[in-house]
């Protein structure tokens, strides 16, 4: 079966496990005041910002972590080193906002909790924000399975919340579910088929979740609200620039030392700080919302220049002049003919990604975030993301090398 048959088989095979809310939980009068997140991925640095800025508002009362571990304890400290990991304050007892972090397995009843504990959990919770996803590009559709059964499962928990009248379901997609799209703006809105989506697996595995999204306001029905956002590169937080060193463009930065020289003619940066995308997907869980599924694009609004970023990276502070600029064809020849030791190398790691991604660079059109700055018009944090989404800085750069350099990723 070829792949995107499979893909939209499993679709299908999955929109028929999304089960209908009883529709007398949307008519109850009670609206709690205070709000309960369930969040999975808090153990990487989207997901930790995402606790630290929901920790921050005042109507959120209890955060929940789902965590991959063996068991609660291990997933409660996951979520300490995660934040301790990122720079962000430490977990407070007695703080107005309880963080509890469970050990979960998404891909079985009752997400791998004991009845009582999914019980407890669906009995209160008021939105579900689903941003755990694993980044591995060479996964099959078909090995995204146990991820997208459990995607569902989440869905059915916020479908089935008997704590609030509207639940809300979020869920961080990609920039990459609509990679092929042919026009120069890309417009904030579901695909029915697969023609606009990048031919990856991962793309794919998101862009079954996103419909599914879309589908859950009728199949869930009862008044649950689905929100998806479609996230651009997220990089290092605006102040200490912290940012994982085994991404793609870290290691494509670090090769100006191992191979001396960085490509000259890549793409401008349309790179959002993670803390911005952090507070943006904090903001979303009570922000006010159209009659359908939403999808927003988090993604900056406009570009740095790349020759920016190079020069940047050429300062004194920086880099320096330890460096050239060749063609991108060239880098790839280089990087190939390098030192093949990944311990040595790590760039070498990601060769058949940055070939791959070769074909694509300059012909990807702006992503629209209209409706994303229409969910904020006139509401008090308007003008912080406004600000979070305009160009990358330069500083923010130097922040991260900085960081870089006292972690010795960088010499």
């Amino acid at each position: 079966m070829k792949q995107e048959e499979r893909t939209y088989e499993l679709l299908k095979e999955l929109r028929s496990k999304l089960k209908p809310r009883n529709s007398k939980l949307a008519e109850q009068p009670h609206r709690p005041e205070k709000e309960i997140i369930v969040l999975t991925g808090a153990t990487g640095s989207l997901g930790a910002h995402i606790v630290d800025q929901l920790r921050r508002k005042q109507t959120v009362s209890q955060i929940i972590c789902l965590n991959r571990a063996a068991n609660h304890q291990e997933a409660a400290k996951r979520t300490r080193d995660s934040l301790e990991a990122r720079g962000l304050p430490p977990l407070q007892e007695g703080s107005s906002t309880e963080v509890v972090s469970l050990a979960v397995d998404l891909s079985k009843d009752n997400l791998g909790l004991s009845r009582q504990e999914y019980a407890e959990i669906s009995s209160k919770v008021t939105c579900v924000i689903h941003n755990g996803w694993p980044v591995n590009f060479n996964m099959s559709v078909d090995s995204f399975q146990s991820v997208l059964e459990g995607s569902v499962q989440l869905m059915n928990l916020a479908g089935q919340s008997t704590g609030t009248p509207t639940p809300r379901f979020i869920f961080s997609s990609s920039v990459s579910v609509a990679l092929d799209y042919p026009g120069t703006v890309i417009p904030e809105t579901s695909f029915d088929n697969l023609e606009n989506t990048a031919s990856m697996d991962y793309a794919q595995s998101k862009w079954i979740v996103e419909n599914l999204c879309r589908d859950a306001e009728t199949l869930i029905g009862g008044g649950l609200k689905s929100v998806v956002m479609r996230i651009g590169q997220v990089v290092g937080d605006r102040e200490k620039g912290i940012w994982n060193k085994t991404e793609a463009q870290p290691l494509m930065l670090k090769s100006a030392h191992t191979i001396g020289c960085i490509p000259g003619d890549a793409d401008d940066l349309y790179w959002l700080p993670v803390d911005v995308a952090g507070l943006i997907t904090a903001q979303l869980t009570t922000a006010q919302l159209g009659r359908d599924c939403e999808l927003v694009h988090v993604v900056s609004d406009e570009a740095m220049p790349w020759k920016k970023a190079l020069d940047t990276l050429a300062e004194e502070q920086n880099l320096g002049k330890t460096f050239e600029a060749v063609p991108k064809t060239e880098w790839l020849k280089r990087l190939e003919g390098s030192d093949q030791n990944p311990s040595r190398n790590p760039t070498i790691k990601l060769l058949d990604h940055f070939k791959a991604m070769q074909g694509v660079e300059g012909k990807m059109g702006k992503f629209e975030t209209k409706r994303l700055s229409g969910i904020f018009a006139s509401s008090s944090v308007e003008k912080e993301i406004a600000e979070g989404l305009r160009a990358y800085k330069p500083e923010y750069l130097t922040a991260t090398v900085a960081t870089w350099r006292k972690s010795g990723f960088l010499e």
